[in-house]
């Protein structure tokens, strides 16, 4: 038996400084999510874009604009994939109540999200830097360098 959709709403907000770039981008991001495998979107609104003064320093004023979108995911894995490569600001389930997992797919799920992760610490972007509180030592032997081939 096939599992019932995961229904959701989902919130995305985005900022610019000129009102037509802030909604042409939220209609542009609906269109690819659109053509995501797995994903339909039942409904989609649009709040008025908004004048917002002095959002950041140095940015005198700002449009903000707010996307609601009805959405039907085939499955966990699908929901989970699309809040980390669209990010939305909210993502409420409305069903089902409860969602069973194997093993196999949660596993496969935490790959992607530690895939995820480690690719925005490459980059740069953010992530998890251990820097040791004592000085390691080295061995005083020589190390020796070994190819193969």
């Amino acid at each position: 038996m096939k599992p019932r959709p995961i229904a959701a709403v989902s919130i995305t907000e985005a900022m610019a400084v000129k009102k037509e770039a802030v909604e042409n981008s939220l209609k542009t991001l609906l269109e690819a999510i659109k053509q995501e495998k797995g994903i339909v979107v039942k409904s989609a609104t649009f709040a008025e874009a908004l004048r917002v003064e002095k959002p950041r320093k140095n940015i005198p004023e700002a449009y903000t604009q707010v996307m609601e979108l009805e959405i039907e995911f085939e499955n966990l894995k699908r929901m989970l994939n699309y809040t980390m490569k669209y990010g939305p600001s909210a993502l409420e389930i409305m069903e089902p109540k409860e969602i069973n997992v194997n093993l196999n797919e949660a596993q496969e799920m935490a790959n992607e999200i530690m895939a995820f992760i480690h690719r925005y610490a490459a980059a740069g972007i953010g992530g998890v830097v251990i820097v040791p509180t004592k000085k390691i030592e080295q061995p005083k032997q020589d190390a020796q360098k070994t190819t193969t081939g």
